[in-house]
């Protein structure tokens, strides 16, 4: 395995998108840390917090997410040498309202603009996708007749994060000095149990919830949904939803409202980063959410372009960061955690989608690729199987370029030489172990033979000799 990808594990580093060319993707690393770092810092704001504004104070926390989205998405088109379109500025509004100052922004939660926040950035990507290290030199128009290096306008984007975070981070520190709470802790343990003898009595009786009830009980059954009995997390809430979701129950705007929930700082990115901890609960079984709301978007479409490219930037993040790979946990009865094997039903779910173009197939192969090779154990919970069915949909159902295909099958390794032995590493046993499942998959698809059998020679090749 990419031995710094194994020392990202265990050290404060950038992630460098393999995807993009060396140059342009350490540039690019900087404003992804910078963006986790404020996505960790405003996460858990309220929107009375986000909207505090200290005596004095020119601008909100608010209005400093919404200025970092639109200064972000101005370089997107800068950098491509094109002009600010007309649909960007009815979409984000304005730079600067008519007296100069930022513009109004209230009652937004954190994660409406951060999830802002994410899909500039995945506008972003796809123009670095498009970069050679050459280009880095080229100059395009930037303010007041001046121009600017492509290079600077990447660091730029990256720094301008870096300094409103300062500004965000001090607004945070005077809203709770204030007296205004963030976001609601978890609830406690009277509502826990009111909640289980609902939910099992709803399903003793084989009915579906009431819809005047329903709201309520989505609510508390999100604030439980990593709660460390198997039988309230699995089978009552997670049954619940699924089944709920299944037969229609929830309208779409409600189920907009769980999407929006489910990909929070307090749920899919709740603890991230922990390892050993019950949070790896919470942020499991909210990504499990996810391939229930994709489906039922099929069914009958509702996500818009924009809600679907957070929900796919959201779930690549959170299999990079992932740290608690636990399959099954018999200690104290907790059952299954599962992050991984989550993470990947939602990216094969993502990968059904139209609006998986060619860039973001590779994306998501890449990230199965890091997952396997990054892993601090041998997946033995069938999280490989999972992997492989995300990237046997990601293959068949849209197109990756035959080069791009087979560049990432490339950069799984070789295996280690004799001096590696008695154990090679729990990366390469995993990326063994997950090609020969792919095989098996793509055998299925006539139009897949070749790359099948350039994966079998692939994992052969992982074999100790």
């Amino acid at each position: 395995m990419n031995a710094n990808e194994r020392k990202a594990v265990s050290a404060y580093d950038f992630t460098v998108d393999s995807a993009l060319t060396p140059a342009v993707g350490m540039l690019y690393a900087m404003i992804e840390y910078n963006l986790r770092r404020l996505e960790r810092l405003a996460g858990g704001m309220s929107a009375e917090q986000l909207d505090f504004l200290p005596d004095g104070g020119s601008n909100s926390a608010a209005q400093l997410l919404r200025h970092l989205a639109v200064t972000e998405l101005y370089w997107v088109y800068r950098l491509q040498s094109l002009p600010y379109p007309p649909e960007a500025l009815a979409e984000f509004g304005p730079m600067y309202d008519e007296s100069g100052r930022l513009p109004a922004v209230s009652g937004r939660s954190a994660a409406e603009l951060l999830g802002e926040c994410r899909a500039v950035h995945e506008r972003l990507h796809r123009v670095c996708l498009g970069l050679s290290d050459e280009d880095l030199q080229r100059q395009v128009p930037y303010e007041k007749g001046a121009s600017a290096t492509v290079r600077w306008g990447i660091w730029h984007v990256g720094d301008h994060c870096r300094h409103h975070y300062a500004q965000i981070a001090a607004l945070k520190k005077a809203a709770k000095e204030a007296g205004i709470a963030g976001m609601p802790v978890r609830a406690d343990a009277a509502e826990r149990d009111n909640l289980q003898a609902a939910l099992r009595e709803i399903r003793r009786s084989g009915r579906l919830p009431e819809p005047e009830r329903l709201g309520e009980l989505a609510a508390a059954m999100l604030e439980h949904i990593g709660d460390p009995d198997p039988e309230l997390r699995d089978e009552l809430i997670y049954g619940s939803f699924s089944d709920w979701i299944g037969a229609g129950v929830f309208k779409a705007e409600q189920l907009r409202s769980l999407m929006n929930t489910a990909l929070d700082e307090r749920h899919v990115g709740y603890g991230i980063g922990e390892n050993g901890t019950d949070t790896v609960f919470v942020r499991s079984f909210s990504m499990l959410l996810l391939p229930l709301i994709l489906s039922a978007d099929r069914e009958q479409a509702f996500l818009t372009e924009k809600e679907w490219r957070i929900m796919f930037r959201t779930v690549l993040r959170a299999l990079d960061e992932e740290r608690d790979l636990r399959g099954y946990e018999s200690q104290g009865g907790r059952g299954w955690a599962h992050a991984a094997a989550h993470a990947a039903d939602a990216l094969e779910d993502l990968g059904r989608s139209k609006l998986a173009g060619p860039s973001e197939r590779l994306e998501m192969l890449e990230a199965v690729r890091r997952r396997l090779l990054t892993a601090d154990r041998v997946f033995v919970h069938d999280e490989d199987d999972r992997l492989a069915a995300a990237a046997e949909t990601v293959l068949t159902c849209g197109n990756v370029e035959e080069q791009d295909f087979a560049d990432w099958l490339e950069r799984f390794g070789e295996a280690p030489g004799p001096e590696a032995k008695p154990f090679a590493g729990e990366g390469r046993v995993n990326a063994r172990l997950f090609l020969q499942r792919l095989h098996v998959r793509l055998l299925e698809h006539r139009s897949q033979a070749g790359r099948a059998e350039s994966i079998r020679i692939r994992a052969s090749r992982l074999l100790m000799g």
